[in-house]
């Protein structure tokens, strides 16, 4: 989340090359990327507004081999109230597109995980398994960063699960939510 803060923050960053009307290039102006061509003015290539920004104050554990909901109790940022904590549902305002980027950290498994399934669900059925990893994780913390581009349409809810064969704690998580203009 650091970086895509840093791409679409509020610091403007520009990679140009030439001088004056002969200029090209890319920049990031107060979260809208822009290009220029080669004497033209900068335009507006795409927009994202960081639309919901939760995250978890608290661990959740994670029973062995049961699709487990991923709880969200801390609104950072919610411009639309579709974030709703008491049943962890982002409920779409309006027909949109959406980026989605859900972290998740595991500290500590007590034994190597073999799977970890990260799921999303839209209006209570699976939509996109966003990972589902198998092979030997035995590292003492994991990191799961994932994305999925959505389309949404008025009161459509997407919820997020996890699955792994073990016991675990999950000792963070963060939600955005990205609308595209």
């Amino acid at each position: 989340m650091g970086l895509l803060n840093n791409i679409l923050g509020t610091i403007q960053t520009t990679f140009s090359i030439g001088k004056g009307t002969d200029e090209v290039g890319i920049r990031t102006n107060s979260g809208i990327l822009q290009g220029r061509n080669n004497g033209g003015s900068w335009k507006n290539i795409l927009v994202l507004t960081t639309n919901v920004n939760v995250d978890k104050t608290s661990s959740q554990n994670i029973t062995a081999n049961v699709l487990t909901k991923i709880t969200f109790n801390n609104i950072n940022r919610d411009l639309s109230n579709e974030y709703n904590t008491d049943n962890n549902r982002y409920i779409c305002a309006y027909n949109q597109e959406i980026l989605v980027c859900l972290g998740l950290d595991i500290n500590n498994p007590t034994q190597t995980l073999n799977n970890i399934e990260l799921s999303v669900y839209k209006n209570g059925n699976l939509y996109r398994t966003m990972t589902d990893m198998k092979g030997s994780y035995s590292s003492t913390n994991i990191a799961l960063d994932k994305t999925t581009i959505l389309s949404l349409q008025i009161n459509d809810y997407i919820e997020f699960y996890i699955r792994t064969q073990y016991n675990v704690s999950l000792t963070q998580a963060y939600l955005s939510i990205f609308n595209f203009s």
